[in-house]
């Protein structure tokens, strides 16, 4: 309420004609208390000068945010370093995308603008009503799960496979496997929230590529074998 309040004064004091009083129309204009504060998040988002911001973006929010049982998304602190850390960056490259986010009029980030940040600060969300009503964020947390999920289950399958319990990851669930690692970019400090065993799941990832690869020659020599032989024979039953 007090953000769609604040919009519906600064849209009215903007675009007010001559003496009009604050009205309905410019609290609709705002898009209601129902979508103003995703309409200023993606006014922000859409600001950002660049794709790697964007990418920054959406990686800080992903790291603050965690899925829980109830399939909602809730706060889940995080200090600079760490954030760093997930999104392989250099601090003055997040602090300049947070800082973005928690500038005077919107104070969607903490903490707020006031205050310098450095390795050691603690970044969090300011409002979990954020988390439930910005559709870009709440799309991004749908893609962590299904991410958290994949990975839990190579890295359950890497130890069953290490206690000869199961076998090697193939096609399809090796390929969806394959273009998680190349779109997501997992490291270890994202794995561990999840599953420590990072290192043991990609291993599994890599040899059954691996194998998978073999296994693709093989066929293609096999097939290759046939086809010499049944030309070979084609050629003798001419001649004869």
């Amino acid at each position: 309420l007090q953000h769609a309040m604040m919009r519906t004064w600064d849209h009215w004091n903007i675009h007010r004609v001559s003496n009009e009083p604050i009205d309905i129309v410019h609290y609709e204009s705002i898009g209601t208390m129902s979508d103003a504060l995703s309409i200023h998040l993606e006014e922000i988002y859409n600001g950002l000068t660049d794709e790697k911001s964007k990418f920054y973006t959406e990686k800080i929010f992903k790291a603050l945010t965690d899925l829980s049982t109830e399939n909602r998304g809730t706060r889940r602190p995080c200090s600079l370093g760490e954030i760093c850390t997930l999104t392989d960056a250099r601090e003055e490259e997040i602090i300049r995308v947070i800082d973005q986010f928690r500038s005077p009029g919107c104070a969607f980030l903490m903490p707020s603008a006031q205050h310098a940040i450095s390795t050691e600060t603690t970044i969090d969300i300011s409002h979990e009503s954020i988390m439930r009503v910005w559709r870009r964020l709440k799309r991004w947390v749908e893609e962590e799960g299904e991410s958290a999920q994949l990975y839990l289950r190579l890295s359950k399958s890497a130890a069953l496979y290490q206690e000869g319990k199961t076998g090697l990851w193939v096609n399809p669930e090796l390929q969806l496997a394959l273009q998680w690692k190349s779109l997501v970019k997992p490291n270890i400090t994202w794995a561990s929230r999840y599953d420590a065993a990072f290192e043991r799941a990609l291993n599994f990832l890599e040899y059954s590529k691996l194998q998978h690869e073999k296994e693709i020659t093989r066929k293609e020599n096999i097939q290759k074998r046939n086809l010499r032989r049944a030309r070979n024979s084609a050629i003798v039953l001419g001649l004869a």
